[in-house]
């Protein structure tokens, strides 16, 4: 019975009795083969998302991807900052930015220089699903959808690694 070349999987010739053996051996072979591919791959995924207006501990934002997220990034589509809305002064960070296991973070919104109200991220990860809620530290300055990256018709932008 004759091989390929590269991988050496079983050809078939016009004078060889039927058996599953080659075909089982072929199948063996190319499971090998897929397993060295994918061990140790770096996953990639980007996409986006329309907010839905929801947002606080209850409702948080959820994200779910064909593989385990190692590092998710959740932005607007100006990434950047945002100004206005809040003051003349003002800017919002509009970035979130979670390696595997980060259970908060925070941003700030500058309100009237020099004051700064933080934004906390609490991050929840299980299996390929990543998902966070947003609250502020400040009376009056409450968490938001705008807050929570999830306003209402917005579009904003994902990438995750794994």
């Amino acid at each position: 019975m004759q091989q390929t070349e590269t991988y050496k999987l079983n050809l078939m010739e016009g004078s060889d009795t039927f058996s599953p053996q080659p075909l089982n051996e072929n199948m063996e072979a190319i499971e090998g083969i897929l397993q060295e591919l994918t061990a140790g791959q770096v996953r990639v995924a980007a996409g986006t998302y329309e907010g839905t207006g929801i947002y606080g501990y209850q409702t948080p934002c959820t994200l779910t991807f064909d593989f385990e997220p190692k590092l998710v990034m959740v932005y607007e589509e100006d990434m950047g900052f945002l100004f206005g809305d809040y003051g003349s002064n003002a800017m919002v960070s509009n970035l979130i930015l979670a390696p595997k296991g980060a259970v908060k973070a925070r941003r700030y919104t500058y309100t009237t220089y020099p004051s700064a109200i933080a934004i906390y991220d609490c991050f929840a990860w299980s299996g390929n699903s990543f998902s966070w809620y947003s609250y502020t530290n400040a009376a009056g300055h409450t968490e938001s959808a705008r807050t929570q990256l999830n306003e209402t018709g917005k579009t904003y932008h994902y990438f995750a690694v794994g």
